[in-house]
């Protein structure tokens, strides 16, 4: 597990939900024993400490956003993500790299939720190889109260090819490649809508991240098989019922990955709501009760 934070100075929130993280992860907690022997963790809390230190907004000491320096970073200029770049390389080596995501905050968009690379043909039906990138931000959308799937978005514009996302997905293949963002607002439902995020809700956002990496990996993948069949259920169904309006003469673009998202937004909701169904469990307490399952399970492998 590869995760970074702070590489946007300005984008305090992110230390937070980095701080809420590492406390969980290591915690004596039975679920964050049980992460800790199963994956080697290598996290950098903060990416750009000079930016913050001096108080920069959005760039480091060179006056560049680091963000976009990845494909061919100069171990001059952009020391940090040359070194980031390095050990993702020697780590690869001796061990594959199950997830890679860098915290942000987001300045407008609500929830916290996440950005991954589009790895589907518009258009034609998916095979759960290229959805499967879809399943680990739609756990975090069951285990966190404040997560978002349907705010997610998985594609590659050109103003972000050069972000730590896209270039570690492209050069490494990395599968789960991501960037996690924390709304500088709030949450867009729930008893706290309107108000901003406290930073306790933010520490757990951290945690949450830690509890849905355990319901990902569980030992005999029954929920991560039922989250990739209903991802692979709903997004077809849009597909095709884009297709089918396009054959009527009316607009094709609608309910298709606009923007890169998934299905759009009725597709979104099919698709959320349908996990919540199966779990049988609101939003935000399904991972509670699955854990202790994956718990027992993990005890007697």
């Amino acid at each position: 597990m590869i995760l970074t934070g702070r590489v946007h100075p300005g984008e305090s929130n992110s230390s937070f939900v980095m701080e809420g993280l590492l406390q969980f992860l290591l915690s004596e907690d039975s679920v964050a024993k049980t992460l800790r022997d199963r994956f080697v963790f290598k996290i950098v809390p903060m990416l750009n400490p000079d930016g913050v230190i001096v108080g920069n907004y959005r760039c480091s000491l060179s006056s560049h956003d680091l963000n976009r320096q990845y494909p061919n970073p100069s171990s001059k200029l952009f020391p940090e993500c040359f070194a980031v770049k390095q050990m993702i390389r020697k780590t690869l080596e001796c061990r594959k790299i199950e997830l890679y995501c860098d915290f942000h905050g987001h300045s407008r968009q609500k929830d916290i939720f996440m950005y991954g690379c589009s790895q589907v043909i518009p258009g034609q039906l998916q095979s759960d190889k290229q959805l499967r990138e879809r399943v680990f931000p739609m756990m975090y959308d069951q285990v966190c109260s404040n997560a978002s799937y349907a705010g997610s978005a998985f594609s590659v514009t050109k103003s972000k090819e050069s972000t730590g996302r896209v270039v570690m997905w492209r050069e490494f293949s990395l599968n789960n490649s991501y960037t996690c963002e924390a709304s500088f607002c709030g949450p867009s439902q729930g008893i706290c809508k309107g108000f901003h995020f406290s930073i306790k809700m933010l520490l757990d956002m951290g945690r949450d991240f830690c509890r849905t990496l355990a319901l990902y990996s569980e030992v005999d993948a029954s929920y991560y098989k039922q989250i990739l069949t209903e991802i692979q259920y709903d997004f077809n169904k849009a597909q095709g019922e884009t297709a089918t309006r396009g054959h009527d003469g009316q607009d094709g673009a609608q309910g298709t990955e606009k923007g890169g998202r998934f299905g759009g937004k009725s597709g979104q909701g099919k698709a959320s709501k349908a996990s919540k169904a199966g779990a049988g469990k609101e939003k935000g307490g399904f991972g509670n009760d699955h854990l202790k399952g994956l718990l027992s399970v993990t005890s007697k492998s």
